[in-house]
C-alpha cells in the first residue's frame, strides 16, 4: 500500500508592498481634479492632505508651488483657474497645519514683488485665500501670541500696503481682499484701518475705493468715513454706501448732523 505524501503546511500570509511615495503627479492629478466641480472639493482636500503628510511639509510645499506658478501667468478670468485657488482655501482648512499654510503664504508674498501685473494680481488672489484660513487675532486673545504668526502677519501687512499703491487697478483692489482681515475697526491709530481709510477717500479708481467699503467693519471708528461715501463721484458706490448703512447701523445710532446730511445728500441724489 502507498503512502500517501503529508498535506503541505499553509504559507504564511504575504506582508503587503509598500506603498510609494507620493510625487508631484499625485498633486497635479488632484489640481486637475480640483478644476472639474467644487462640490468634489472636500474629497480632494482630504486626498491631497494625506499626500502632503507622507511627503512633508517642505517636499509638499516645493511640488505645489512649482504646479501652481503656471496659473499665475493667467491673465483673463479662467474658471478653472479660479476653482484651483478656491481649492486651496478648502485644502488648508482641512490640512489646519500651519507650517504649511505660512510657507504657501510667504511664497505668494514674494511673488507680489514680480515685475509682471497679472503676476502680482494672483499672488494677491491666492494670498486672500489662504489668509482666510488662518485663525483671527481675536481667537488667540486669552493665549501667548505666535510669533511665527506676527511675523507672518507684519510680512503680508507691509506687502499688501504696497500692492494698494500698486499701478494695476485690480492689483490694488485684490490686495484689500488679502489685508482687511487684519485691521481693527476700533482703533483709530491701526495702521492697517488708516491704510485702508487713505485708499477709501483717495484712491482713483471707483472699484479698489468699493472694494474696501464693502470690506471694512463698521464701527465709530470707521462710520464718519463710511458717511462720506454717501458723497462719492460713483453712482454704484454711492448706492453701496446706503445699503451697507440700512443693513448694518440703526437709524437711531446717528448723531442729528449725521442723519441731517445721509437725508440731504439721499434726496439730492438723482442717481442714487
Amino acid at each position: 500500500r502507498t503512502a500517501q505524501a503529508p498535506a503541505s503546511a499553509p504559507k504564511p500570509p504575504t506582508a503587503p508592498a509598500p506603498l510609494a511615495a507620493p510625487t508631484a503627479d499625485d498633486i497635479r492629478g488632484v489640481l486637475d481634479a480640483s478644476q472639474d466641480s467644487t462640490a468634489t472639493h472636500k474629497q480632494l482636500a482630504k486626498k491631497l492632505s494625506a499626500i502632503c503628510e507622507r511627503m512633508g511639509s517642505k517636499n509638499f510645499t516645493a511640488a505645489l508651488v512649482t504646479l501652481i506658478q503656471p496659473l499665475l501667468l493667467v491673465s483673463k478670468k479662467h474658471r478653472g483657474v479660479e476653482k484651483v485657488f478656491r481649492f486651496l482655501r478648502v485644502f488648508c482648512l482641512e490640512l489646519q497645519e500651519e507650517e504649511t499654510i505660512t510657507d504657501l503664504i510667504n511664497v505668494c508674498l514674494d511673488f507680489c514683488r514680480a515685475r509682471d501685473k497679472t503676476v502680482r494680481y494672483r499672488a494677491c488672489e491666492v494670498t486672500s485665500h489662504l489668509m482666510d484660513t488662518l485663525p483671527c487675532e481675536d481667537e488667540d486673545d486669552e493665549e501667548e501670541e505666535d510669533p511665527h504668526r506676527a511675523a507672518l502677519y507684519n510680512k503680508v501687512i507691509e506687502t499688501m500696503k504696497r500692492c494698494l499703491m500698486d499701478s494695476a487697478v485690480k492689483v490694488r483692489s485684490m490686495s484689500v481682499n488679502a489685508l482687511y482681515r487684519l485691521h481693527e475697526a476700533d482703533d483709530p491709530e491701526d495702521d492697517v484701518l488708516q491704510v485702508l481709510m487713505l485708499a477709501m477717500a483717495e484712491d482713483a479708481c471707483p472699484e479698489v475705493r468699493r472694494q474696501v467699503l464693502k470690506r471694512v467693519m463698521v464701527s465709530p471708528v470707521t462710520l464718519p468715513h463710511i458717511l462720506r461715501m454717501s458723497r462719492d463721484v460713483c453712482t454704484e458706490n454711492r448706492k453701496l454706501t446706503y445699503t451697507i448703512i440700512k443693513k448694518s447701523i440703526a437709524f437711531t445710532k446717528f448723531t442729528i448732523h449725521q442723519r441731517v446730511l445721509l437725508l440731504r445728500d439721499g434726496l439730492a441724489d438723482r442717481d442714487a
